[in-house]
Protein backbone atom coordinates (compact mmCIF):
# COMPACT_ATOMS: atom_id res chain seq x y z
CA UNK A 1 0.00 0.00 0.00
CA UNK A 2 1.75 3.44 -0.68
CA UNK A 3 0.62 6.39 1.46
CA UNK A 4 0.37 10.11 -0.41
CA UNK A 5 1.57 13.29 1.25
CA UNK A 6 -1.84 15.29 0.52
CA UNK A 7 -0.06 18.47 2.40
CA UNK A 8 1.22 20.71 -0.62
CA UNK A 9 5.14 22.10 0.39
CA UNK A 10 4.58 25.49 0.84
CA UNK A 11 6.50 26.24 4.28
CA UNK A 12 3.61 28.17 6.27
CA UNK A 13 0.57 26.81 8.26
CA UNK A 14 -2.82 27.72 7.24
CA UNK A 15 -6.38 26.85 7.50
CA UNK A 16 -6.86 26.82 3.63
CA UNK A 17 -5.41 23.84 3.84
CA UNK A 18 -1.80 25.09 4.65
CA UNK A 19 -1.89 27.03 0.85
CA UNK A 20 -0.75 30.50 2.97
CA UNK A 21 2.84 31.68 3.26
CA UNK A 22 1.66 34.00 5.79
CA UNK A 23 2.05 32.97 9.67
CA UNK A 24 -0.84 31.38 11.92
CA UNK A 25 -1.59 33.46 14.66
CA UNK A 26 -3.53 31.28 16.56
CA UNK A 27 -5.54 33.36 18.76
CA UNK A 28 -6.47 36.18 16.14
CA UNK A 29 -6.30 35.30 12.65
CA UNK A 30 -7.53 32.46 10.47
CA UNK A 31 -10.56 32.55 11.68
CA UNK A 32 -9.75 33.52 15.32
CA UNK A 33 -8.87 29.65 15.61
CA UNK A 34 -6.64 28.84 18.46
CA UNK A 35 -4.05 25.70 17.66
CA UNK A 36 -3.24 23.36 19.73
CA UNK A 37 -0.20 21.80 19.68
CA UNK A 38 0.86 18.14 21.15
CA UNK A 39 4.47 17.45 21.82
CA UNK A 40 6.06 14.43 22.52
CA UNK A 41 8.41 14.36 25.01
CA UNK A 42 11.37 11.61 25.41
CA UNK A 43 13.65 12.53 22.69
CA UNK A 44 11.84 15.20 21.58
CA UNK A 45 12.27 17.99 23.88
CA UNK A 46 13.77 16.32 26.92
CA UNK A 47 17.12 14.40 26.40
CA UNK A 48 16.78 11.17 26.83
CA UNK A 49 20.06 9.82 25.73
CA UNK A 50 22.35 12.47 27.77
CA UNK A 51 20.23 11.95 30.89
CA UNK A 52 19.95 8.72 31.20
CA UNK A 53 23.45 8.13 29.99
CA UNK A 54 24.68 10.57 32.85
CA UNK A 55 22.16 8.72 35.41
CA UNK A 56 23.66 4.99 34.14
CA UNK A 57 27.02 6.59 34.94
CA UNK A 58 26.44 7.58 38.36
CA UNK A 59 25.05 3.99 39.11
CA UNK A 60 28.36 2.56 37.54
CA UNK A 61 30.14 4.19 40.02
CA UNK A 62 28.28 3.95 42.98
CA UNK A 63 27.49 -0.08 42.87
CA UNK A 64 31.51 -0.24 41.49
CA UNK A 65 30.19 -2.21 38.32
CA UNK A 66 33.64 -2.20 36.92
CA UNK A 67 33.82 -4.65 39.56
CA UNK A 68 31.32 -7.14 38.70
CA UNK A 69 33.19 -10.46 36.71
CA UNK A 70 31.05 -11.98 33.92
CA UNK A 71 32.43 -14.30 31.94
CA UNK A 72 35.80 -13.52 33.64
CA UNK A 73 35.99 -10.35 32.17
CA UNK A 74 35.15 -6.95 33.90
CA UNK A 75 31.80 -4.52 32.93
CA UNK A 76 33.18 -1.49 31.28
CA UNK A 77 30.91 1.52 30.63
CA UNK A 78 30.08 1.74 27.60
CA UNK A 79 29.01 -2.36 27.29
CA UNK A 80 26.95 -1.20 30.09
CA UNK A 81 25.33 1.72 28.33
CA UNK A 82 25.31 -0.52 25.56
CA UNK A 83 23.62 -3.19 27.03
CA UNK A 84 20.74 -0.52 28.71
CA UNK A 85 20.32 1.27 25.22
CA UNK A 86 19.26 -2.40 23.86
CA UNK A 87 17.32 -3.29 26.57
CA UNK A 88 15.52 -0.09 26.30
CA UNK A 89 14.78 -0.55 22.78
CA UNK A 90 13.34 -3.83 23.45
CA UNK A 91 10.79 -3.09 26.50
CA UNK A 92 9.63 0.07 25.12
CA UNK A 93 8.68 -1.53 21.55
CA UNK A 94 6.90 -4.41 24.06
CA UNK A 95 5.21 -1.38 25.57
CA UNK A 96 3.58 -0.13 22.76
CA UNK A 97 2.61 -3.35 21.54
CA UNK A 98 0.86 -3.95 24.73
CA UNK A 99 2.78 -6.65 25.72
CA UNK A 100 4.35 -5.30 29.13
CA UNK A 101 3.26 -2.57 31.54
CA UNK A 102 5.06 -0.21 34.02
CA UNK A 103 5.66 -2.73 36.28
CA UNK A 104 6.81 -5.72 34.22
CA UNK A 105 9.34 -3.05 33.16
CA UNK A 106 10.45 -2.12 36.08
CA UNK A 107 10.84 -5.49 37.13
CA UNK A 108 12.60 -6.64 33.85
CA UNK A 109 14.82 -3.72 33.11
CA UNK A 110 18.34 -4.12 34.89
CA UNK A 111 17.61 -8.25 34.83
CA UNK A 112 17.52 -8.22 30.73
CA UNK A 113 20.62 -5.67 31.12
CA UNK A 114 22.72 -8.00 32.69
CA UNK A 115 21.75 -10.93 30.31
CA UNK A 116 22.09 -8.42 27.71
CA UNK A 117 25.79 -7.90 29.19
CA UNK A 118 26.29 -11.60 29.45
CA UNK A 119 25.53 -12.29 25.80
CA UNK A 120 27.92 -9.69 24.80
CA UNK A 121 30.59 -11.39 27.00
CA UNK A 122 29.99 -14.59 26.03
CA UNK A 123 29.24 -14.11 22.25
CA UNK A 124 26.04 -16.07 22.23
CA UNK A 125 22.64 -15.62 21.43
CA UNK A 126 21.08 -17.07 24.42
CA UNK A 127 21.60 -16.50 28.16
CA UNK A 128 23.33 -18.94 30.39
CA UNK A 129 21.32 -18.35 33.72
CA UNK A 130 24.02 -20.39 35.93
CA UNK A 131 26.77 -17.77 34.87
CA UNK A 132 24.19 -15.08 35.89
CA UNK A 133 23.87 -16.36 39.82
CA UNK A 134 26.83 -13.99 40.92
CA UNK A 135 24.32 -11.03 40.63
CA UNK A 136 22.12 -10.56 43.71
CA UNK A 137 18.20 -9.89 43.35
CA UNK A 138 18.82 -7.14 45.82
CA UNK A 139 21.50 -5.31 43.36
CA UNK A 140 18.95 -5.63 40.61
CA UNK A 141 16.39 -3.84 42.77
CA UNK A 142 18.43 -1.06 43.88
CA UNK A 143 19.71 -0.44 40.70
CA UNK A 144 16.22 0.32 39.31
CA UNK A 145 14.93 1.84 42.19
CA UNK A 146 17.77 4.32 41.43
CA UNK A 147 17.65 4.41 38.10
CA UNK A 148 13.39 5.68 38.64
CA UNK A 149 14.53 7.97 41.21
CA UNK A 150 17.42 9.60 39.86
CA UNK A 151 16.81 9.73 35.70
CA UNK A 152 13.66 11.63 35.66
CA UNK A 153 15.41 14.56 37.60
CA UNK A 154 18.22 15.22 35.23
CA UNK A 155 17.67 18.27 33.37
CA UNK A 156 19.33 18.31 29.80
CA UNK A 157 17.01 18.99 26.93
CA UNK A 158 17.58 18.44 23.07
CA UNK A 159 19.20 21.67 21.61
CA UNK A 160 17.03 24.79 21.16
CA UNK A 161 14.06 23.05 22.89
CA UNK A 162 13.67 25.93 25.35
CA UNK A 163 13.80 28.87 22.37
CA UNK A 164 11.69 26.59 20.95
CA UNK A 165 8.72 26.42 23.55
CA UNK A 166 9.36 30.39 24.63
CA UNK A 167 8.80 31.18 21.04
CA UNK A 168 5.53 29.35 20.51
CA UNK A 169 4.05 30.53 23.57
CA UNK A 170 4.91 33.85 22.77
CA UNK A 171 2.78 33.48 19.69
CA UNK A 172 -0.59 32.47 21.21
CA UNK A 173 0.10 28.80 20.91
CA UNK A 174 -1.81 26.24 23.02
CA UNK A 175 0.69 23.61 24.25
CA UNK A 176 0.27 19.81 25.42
CA UNK A 177 2.17 17.12 26.12
CA UNK A 178 1.46 13.72 24.95
CA UNK A 179 3.58 10.91 25.70
CA UNK A 180 3.72 7.08 26.56
CA UNK A 181 5.74 7.56 29.35
CA UNK A 182 4.57 7.15 32.67
CA UNK A 183 2.52 10.07 34.42
CA UNK A 184 4.89 9.93 37.72
CA UNK A 185 8.21 10.43 35.91
CA UNK A 186 7.29 12.43 33.20
CA UNK A 187 5.83 15.50 35.31
CA UNK A 188 9.39 14.87 37.32
CA UNK A 189 11.45 15.40 33.59
CA UNK A 190 9.13 18.05 32.79
CA UNK A 191 9.38 19.65 36.25
CA UNK A 192 12.82 19.20 36.87
CA UNK A 193 14.16 20.60 33.38
CA UNK A 194 12.30 23.86 33.94
CA UNK A 195 9.31 23.71 30.87
CA UNK A 196 6.08 22.78 33.04
CA UNK A 197 5.07 26.25 33.09
CA UNK A 198 4.86 25.75 29.52
CA UNK A 199 2.06 22.84 29.06
CA UNK A 200 -1.72 23.34 29.42
CA UNK A 201 -2.25 19.48 29.65
CA UNK A 202 0.11 16.60 30.20
CA UNK A 203 -1.36 13.51 28.67
CA UNK A 204 0.50 9.76 29.24
CA UNK A 205 -0.41 6.25 28.75
CA UNK A 206 -1.26 5.56 32.44
CA UNK A 207 -4.12 7.99 32.11
CA UNK A 208 -5.82 6.58 29.41
CA UNK A 209 -4.54 2.77 29.47
CA UNK A 210 -3.41 3.23 25.67
CA UNK A 211 -0.39 4.14 24.05
CA UNK A 212 0.49 5.80 20.54
CA UNK A 213 -0.44 5.19 17.83
CA UNK A 214 -3.62 3.98 19.21
CA UNK A 215 -6.38 6.59 18.38
CA UNK A 216 -8.05 5.80 21.78
CA UNK A 217 -5.56 8.52 23.26
CA UNK A 218 -5.34 11.06 20.42
CA UNK A 219 -8.89 11.41 20.88
CA UNK A 220 -8.38 11.54 24.64
CA UNK A 221 -5.86 14.43 24.49
CA UNK A 222 -8.24 16.57 21.63
CA UNK A 223 -11.30 16.08 23.88
CA UNK A 224 -9.52 17.21 27.22
CA UNK A 225 -7.99 19.77 25.47
CA UNK A 226 -10.79 20.98 23.83
CA UNK A 227 -9.52 20.98 20.59
CA UNK A 228 -10.22 19.08 17.50
CA UNK A 229 -7.81 17.08 14.71
CA UNK A 230 -8.13 20.49 12.03
CA UNK A 231 -6.23 22.83 14.34
CA UNK A 232 -3.74 20.24 16.25
CA UNK A 233 -0.51 19.86 15.45
CA UNK A 234 1.22 16.75 16.99
CA UNK A 235 5.03 16.52 17.13
CA UNK A 236 7.35 13.92 17.94
CA UNK A 237 10.40 11.98 16.93
CA UNK A 238 8.47 8.42 16.04
CA UNK A 239 7.13 8.06 13.03
CA UNK A 240 4.96 5.17 13.98
CA UNK A 241 3.98 6.21 17.11
CA UNK A 242 3.86 9.99 16.63
CA UNK A 243 3.01 10.77 12.96
CA UNK A 244 1.36 8.28 11.24
CA UNK A 245 -1.22 8.04 14.72
CA UNK A 246 -1.82 11.67 14.45
CA UNK A 247 -2.57 11.69 10.97
CA UNK A 248 -4.79 8.59 11.15
CA UNK A 249 -7.24 11.42 12.44
CA UNK A 250 -6.42 13.93 10.39
CA UNK A 251 -3.94 16.50 12.45
CA UNK A 252 -1.16 17.85 11.07
CA UNK A 253 2.08 16.48 11.71
CA UNK A 254 5.99 17.87 12.28
CA UNK A 255 8.50 15.03 12.12
CA UNK A 256 11.28 16.39 14.77
CA UNK A 257 14.29 14.28 13.24
CA UNK A 258 17.25 15.13 14.16
CA UNK A 259 19.21 11.97 12.54
CA UNK A 260 17.70 12.91 9.37
CA UNK A 261 15.85 9.02 9.20
CA UNK A 262 13.69 8.53 6.03
CA UNK A 263 10.50 6.78 7.19
CA UNK A 264 8.87 4.12 4.74
CA UNK A 265 6.32 6.37 3.91
CA UNK A 266 6.56 10.29 4.19
CA UNK A 267 3.36 11.23 5.21
CA UNK A 268 4.48 14.00 7.56
CA UNK A 269 3.22 17.57 7.32
CA UNK A 270 6.94 18.95 8.12
CA UNK A 271 10.32 17.45 8.66
CA UNK A 272 12.65 19.17 10.99
CA UNK A 273 16.11 18.03 11.75
CA UNK A 274 16.42 21.37 14.51
CA UNK A 275 14.06 23.29 16.84
CA UNK A 276 15.46 26.75 15.13
CA UNK A 277 13.49 25.49 12.03
CA UNK A 278 10.12 26.13 13.79
CA UNK A 279 9.96 29.86 13.52
CA UNK A 280 10.21 28.96 9.62
CA UNK A 281 6.75 26.83 10.09
CA UNK A 282 4.66 28.11 12.73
Amino acid sequence: MTYMNPYPSPRKFSMNNLSSTSHVEPSVSAGNIMWNIFFDLDHTLWDFEQNSKQTLFSLYQKYELSDKIINNETISFDDFLIAFQTTTKFLWKQHHLGLVDKTKIRQLRFTLIFEELHKMKNKKELFDKMAYQNFEQNLLEELEDEYQYTCPRQPNLLPFALEMLTYLQSKGYQLHILTNGFEESQKLKLEHSGILPFFKNIITSDCTGYTKPNPIIFNHALTISNATPQNSIMIGDSFDADILGARSLGMKTIFYNPHKKTPQYSVASYDIACWKEIEKIL
